[in-house]
């Protein structure tokens, strides 16, 4: 699996951060591969996410997702199994391993609060069972500004979800591919993730014939996402 940061032009200028916190309110754990998950409050004026740091261990939190709703089911603001949104569901970022924070590139964030993302949902994968007196309060520090940047990001995802693994072969490789023709793009980071056999992912861009590496990560390694080798420091062109 690889997830693809991409950004899109957006002519305006950019500003300071604050948090936007988001917790588990001291759930319990009751078996193993539990999921919760979360909501904000409804956002209801554009916000700009630029950057997320997990609160959370990888000994008691298999993975963490961050997704944008523009409606969701629950009225309670935690639950347990289920789904994230009933509508307009889109990956905003993941966390596995204890990754460090992720932070965008200073002229680029994600738009919220724009009627299409109303609600931001927190999904937490509980790998194993914990006792009966364990309370968890995990979850993330979303940074956020008021004010638009000149690049807006979005996450393009590629997924194979077949392969067959003949008994003994090694080096085993499987291809997935799709003919991208929207408005240009450009990558400023990817992430990598496997289950159980996969050692390393990489991805290209085929352009007229031409090939050009985006990035090769082993998805064993700590799970976020990373900046475009290519990139030019603090800002992304």
């Amino acid at each position: 699996m690889l997830y693809l940061l991409l950004m899109f032009l957006n002519e305006v200028l950019s500003a300071s951060r604050e948090s936007l916190q988001l917790r588990m309110p001291g759930v319990i754990i009751p078996h193993n591969d539990t999921y919760y998950h979360m909501s904000s409050s409804e956002v209801h004026s554009r916000t700009y996410i630029t950057g997320y740091r997990a609160e959370a261990h990888s000994d008691t939190v298999h993975h963490m997702l961050v997704y944008g709703c523009k409606s969701i089911k629950q009225r309670d603001n935690h639950w347990i199994g289920g789904f994230p949104c009933t509508e307009g569901t889109k990956i905003l970022w993941s966390w596995a391993l204890d990754a460090p924070e992720f932070l965008m590139p200073s002229n680029v964030s994600m738009e919220i609060g724009n009627g299409y993302i109303r609600y931001i949902v927190i999904e937490l994968h509980y790998k194993l069972q914990q006792p009966e007196t364990y309370r968890d309060t995990s979850g993330v520090d979303i940074f956020i500004t008021s004010t638009p940047t000149p690049y807006l990001a979005g996450i393009f995802l590629f997924v194979a979800e077949r392969g067959e693994f003949p008994p003994g072969k090694k080096n085993l490789r499987i291809d997935l591919s799709c003919n991208f023709t929207s408005p240009t793009i450009n990558v400023f980071a990817y992430r990598t993730h496997a289950h159980n056999f996969g050692t390393m992912i990489s991805g290209y861009i085929n352009h007229n014939g031409t090939w050009s590496d985006i990035g090769s990560r082993d998805p064993r390694l700590p799970e976020t996402f990373t900046r475009d080798r290519d990139g030019d420091g603090d800002t992304a062109g």
